[in-house]
């Protein structure tokens, strides 16, 4: 590749979600180039990985993204690694923003969707790579996406109402499931071998060296489809349509300034200065608040205000015999004046949002757009090997 081309890679960081069959090759190869990455993956090594997915016996139960740390460092005590042992939806906007590509090998059309929202905003690219897990077929693909990119599609492109529809159902496990547990059905194991597992990971792994490098932009836009089988391997490159009605915005967001605020009212006052008013609300987008609790047996109330998905047990407890315990007031992403100023002294994690994530403060028809504190050290940095929940 030559000393230029390697220092380029060096210098680069990649962020892997989803470690196992595709992603977790994927970490392996980026090792040997030496390029910093991110791992992201809320799973555990299960018995039904131990046919495809490269992972030892012996790490039975350990979290998936320090086996691979550890497989990468074993390949390359050098290769600088970090490890996110979540969902991509519940990792704040701001760890990824260091990164130059953003690499895929998920199991839902949902996590895909909330990773286009994340390349859209951060306007980053993206490569996707898939295969059919049901062992019916030898087929997979792998796609360059630029979703913030006005004339070209990006993920969101391929879905009408009801394909998002049947998205949205796909993330939860029943179709009316609790307000404040998003409820991730447990996928069935990937049936695909892991040699036909190699083929799609190495093209997607060849298209992200080049996207690194600044080369292949004919590939952009496009889905490369792989196809096995008894009459040989099959390439088919297809040009990807842009939906005139996506949902999605075609742009990345305007510039996103890091704040060492860690208090509702250090942001507030920050937002103060730069927007020249009081902020007449902050705005978390994707992050759904619970925004007090009541009882609807005793008519009992909270004034607790956190991201539904992070309201524990306790939390909705009641002290009535009535089943159920307590259920939001309102439902919203936003904070309006009066909830900041009762809010000012609390840290962000008492509202459930988490490290680096986006916060948007708006007053008199501006916004400024923030990043949260990290909650330890900076990401991707060169020896960063910290877990960070």
């Amino acid at each position: 590749m030559g000393r230029e081309r390697l220092e380029r890679l060096h210098h680069a960081c990649v962020a892997v979600i989803g470690t196992g069959l595709l992603g977790g090759q994927l970490a392996l190869h980026f090792a040997m180039l030496q390029i910093r990455t991110l791992l992201v993956d809320p799973g555990r090594v299960d018995p039904a990985n131990l046919g495809n997915q490269l992972l030892p016996a012996a790490e039975l139960g350990e979290a998936k993204v320090r086996v691979r740390a550890d497989q990468m460092k074993a390949l390359n005590p050098s290769s600088p690694v970090r490890m996110i042992p979540a969902r991509i939806e519940e990792v704040g906007l701001g760890v990824l923003a260091g990164c130059d590509l953003l690499l895929t090998g998920l199991d839902s059309a949902a996590s895909r969707l909330a990773v286009n929202r994340i390349a859209a905003r951060l306007g980053i690219d993206w490569i996707d790579a898939a295969v059919d897990g049901s062992g019916a077929r030898s087929y997979g693909t792998v796609t360059w996406l630029r979703p913030h990119r006005d004339d070209l599609a990006c993920f969101g492109c391929r879905f009408g109402p009801d394909e998002l529809a049947a998205a949205a159902r796909e993330a939860r496990r029943e179709p009316c499931a609790s307000w404040r547990d998003p409820g991730l059905p447990d996928t069935p194991p990937t049936l695909m071998a892991s040699p036909f597992g190699a083929v799609v990971a190495g093209h997607q792994a060849g298209w992200a060296v080049q996207a690194l490098l600044g080369e292949g932009q004919e590939h952009l836009g496009q889905q490369l489809q792989i196809s096995g089988g008894p009459g040989g391997p099959r390439l088919r490159r297809v040009a990807l349509a842009r939906r005139d009605t996506c949902v999605f915005p075609h742009r990345r967001l305007e510039a996103l300034r890091r704040v060492d605020c860690r208090r509702v009212g250090e942001l507030v006052a920050v937002a103060r200065e730069e927007l020249g008013a009081e902020p007449e609300a902050l705005v978390f987008p994707e992050r759904p608040l619970a925004l007090g609790l009541a009882c609807g047996a005793c008519g009992a109330t909270s004034p607790l205000v956190k991201r539904c998905e992070a309201v524990g047990d306790a939390e909705v407890r009641c002290g009535c015999p009535a089943p159920g315990g307590m259920g939001p007031v309102e439902v919203g992403n936003r904070l309006d004046a009066s909830r900041l100023r009762a809010l000012a002294s609390q840290p962000w994690s008492a509202l459930g949002i988490p490290a680096e994530d986006l916060v948007v403060a708006e007053s008199r028809g501006r916004r400024r757009h923030y990043l949260l504190p990290a909650a330890g050290a900076d990401p991707i940095s060169e020896d960063a090997r910290e877990e960070t929940t």
